[in-house]
């Protein structure tokens, strides 16, 4: 079984009646297939730049609110999906759950596993997209172009559309406004021709993509400064009696005295951050404690 697995994303950005609409483009390919490497070998998974039609219904651009909206859709239709399989095999077969989304869908998000791509990341894919999408002439002033272009995979259907005096199309749009117009009026040409493949992607590799999220997008540095508190909260795993310093892959880290463990200052974010140790450690228990004392804490 394949899995489609998400590396990266570009979204873009372009104005459409008076109201900005998104073409989510992604940066994705198959654990089936794989590139050619050295002497022929197999080398890295193969991947490619392509526009998420099948989050808009088959459409080429749209607003967030319409990929949200479909996001909810496909999570009804695998719930759905997978209680005719517990039908069919029992009750073994499993409940479906948001927090292994990826697996009932068969994807991968940011080179996670599948059994952990959540429903949460897979919405977020298209939140972040939306938020940091780029117009065609951002794009270009960083050195990446955005093409159109068609092709037809069946042999006896391109001696036809030749024969009908057409041609192949390739466009390579230099502003948002005119990416818009073009695909508005190739796709009204198409439907003359529905066997005719209309796409639109971007050149760009992975290094490209990181450098302009540095550009575009640079990590906002919180500074935080040791300030002196008289009380603060920490969480405590009662099943052993173990305060907690750090959550870590397959646990957590503690520590040797309880005023060394993890400190917060709000009873509201202990909590928080016990419910995910709770849900990740459902054989243990975790409490939030208060502890009346001065120290310091950066905040």
């Amino acid at each position: 079984m394949s899995t489609n697995l998400i590396y990266d994303k570009q979204f873009i950005k372009v104005e459409k009646d008076n109201k900005v609409v998104f073409l989510p483009i992604i940066y994705c390919g198959s654990s089936n297939c794989f590139e050619i490497g050295r002497n022929g070998r197999s080398g890295r998974r193969s991947r490619e730049w392509w526009l998420d039609t099948y989050i808009l219904n088959g459409k080429r651009y749209g607003t967030l609110e319409e990929m949200l909206a479909r996001t909810e859709e496909i999570r009804a239709e695998l719930i759905e999906h997978n209680k005719e399989s517990i039908k069919e095999y029992g009750e073994s077969w499993g409940e479906y759950s948001d927090k292994q989304f990826g697996y009932y869908d068969g994807l991968s998000i940011g080179g996670s596993r599948t059994i952990r791509t959540t429903f949460g990341m897979f919405k977020g894919l298209y939140k972040t997209g939306c938020e940091k999408a780029l117009t065609v002439e951002e794009l270009r002033e960083l050195g990446v172009s955005v093409n159109i272009h068609s092709t037809i995979w069946d042999k006896e259907k391109r001696a036809e559309f030749e024969q009908a005096g057409q041609k192949d199309i390739y466009c390579y749009p230099t502003t948002s406004k005119e990416l818009i117009e073009k695909i508005d009026e190739f796709e009204t040409y198409l439907k003359d021709y529905p066997y005719v493949s209309l796409y639109v992607d971007i050149n760009a590799d992975e290094y490209k993509m990181k450098r302009i999220r540095r550009a575009k997008f640079p990590k906002k540095n919180i500074s935080k400064t040791l300030t002196e508190v008289d009380k603060y909260y920490v969480v405590e795993d009662t099943t052993s009696g173990h305060y907690i310093l750090k959550s870590i892959r397959n646990g957590y880290t503690y520590p040797y005295y309880k005023f060394d463990a993890k400190k917060f200052l709000k009873e509201a974010e202990a909590k928080r951050y016990a419910k995910k140790l709770q849900e990740k450690m459902p054989n243990r228990k975790f409490e939030v404690e208060l502890v009346n004392e001065k120290t310091k804490v950066y905040a």
